[in-house]
C-alpha cells in the first residue's frame, strides 16, 4: 500500500512555501502513477511557484514493487556515512516481516532487498531492472570506469547511471550530498556491462551480489575518510 503525506517545504532561493505530496511508502505495482513520477524526475521535486525553481526533497521511505520483485528503502543522502547501521537495520525488518507473513514467503523470497541513498539513486535501480541490467553488475562497470579514469570521481562524489540506451549507457558524477547538482557526465558503452564475467566480479567482491547496500560506496565512502582503495 501506498501513504503519504500532503505538507509544504520552504523554497530556499525566495522563502516561499512550496506545496508538497511526500511519500511515506510506495507500491509501484499497486500504485504505478508513483513509478510514473520517479522515472520522469518529479517524485520529491515540486516546482516553486514564486521563482520556478525545482526543489530536492530528500526523505525516508519504502518503495516496493513486488510484480517486479524490488524492496527498496530510500534514505536520504545525508544518511550515506551511517549506511552499516541502515543496511542492519533494513534487513533485521525485512527478515521479522517475512518469517511473520507466510502466505508471501514465496513472493518476498525472489526480492531483490536493496537500500540507497536519495531518489536519485532509487531512479538508477529503477531504470536498470527496467532496461534487463542486474545492478550488481551496474556496480561492478563503475568500478571499470574507476579503474580505467579514476580522475572521473571526486573525492566525496558518488557515480550514478542517469541514462540507459541499447548501444550506450550515460554516467554521471556528483556530490554525495547533494546528487542533483551532476558535475560531469559521459557515456560508456552498453558492452562494457553486458560483457562482465558476474562469477568472477561476484568472487572479488561478493558484497556487490548480496542484500542490502548493493554499491561502491561502501568502499569509497571510507576511502574518502581514510585513504583505503580496496575498490581500486
Amino acid at each position: 500500500m501506498s501513504t503519504w503525506a500532503e505538507g509544504a517545504v520552504t523554497c530556499a532561493r525566495c522563502a516561499r512555501p512550496v506545496e508538497l505530496r511526500e511519500a511515506a511508502s510506495i507500491s509501484a505495482s499497486r500504485a504505478p502513477m508513483w513509478r510514473e513520477a520517479l522515472l520522469d524526475g518529479t517524485l520529491h521535486r515540486p516546482t516553486c511557484g514564486g521563482c520556478g525553481a525545482t526543489l530536492d526533497v530528500q526523505t525516508r521511505f519504502l518503495y516496493t514493487d513486488l510484480a517486479r520483485a524490488q524492496w527498496i528503502v530510500v534514505e536520504p543522502p545525508a544518511a550515506l556515512g551511517d549506511w552499516p547501521a541502515r543496511e542492519r537495520e533494513l534487513l533485521a525488518t525485512f527478515d521479522r516481516l517475512a518469517a511473520g507473513a507466510p502466505l508471501l514467503a514465496d513472493v518476498l523470497a525472489r526480492c531483490r532487498v536493496r537500500l540507497v541513498f536519495g531518489v536519485d539513486e532509487l531512479r538508477e535501480r529503477v531504470r536498470a531492472e527496467a532496461h534487463g541490467i542486474d545492478d550488481a553488475l551496474l556496480e561492478c562497470a563503475k568500478l571499470v570506469v574507476l579503474r580505467r579514469q579514476p580522475e572521473v570521481r571526486d573525492a566525496g562524489e558518488r557515480l550514478r547511471f542517469e541514462g540507459f540506451g541499447d548501444d550506450a549507457l550515460e554516467l554521471v558524477a556528483a556530490p554525495a550530498a547533494s546528487p542533483a547538482d551532476v558535475r560531469r557526465r559521459w557515456q560508456i558503452p552498453r558492452a562494457v556491462v553486458d560483457e562482465l564475467v558476474t562469477a568472477r566480479w561476484r568472487s572479488d567482491f561478493p558484497e556487490l551480489f548480496g542484500r542490502g547496500f548493493v554499491s561502491i560506496d561502501r568502499w569509497l565512502v571510507n576511502e574518502d575518510a581514510t585513504g583505503d582503495d580496496r575498490a581500486r
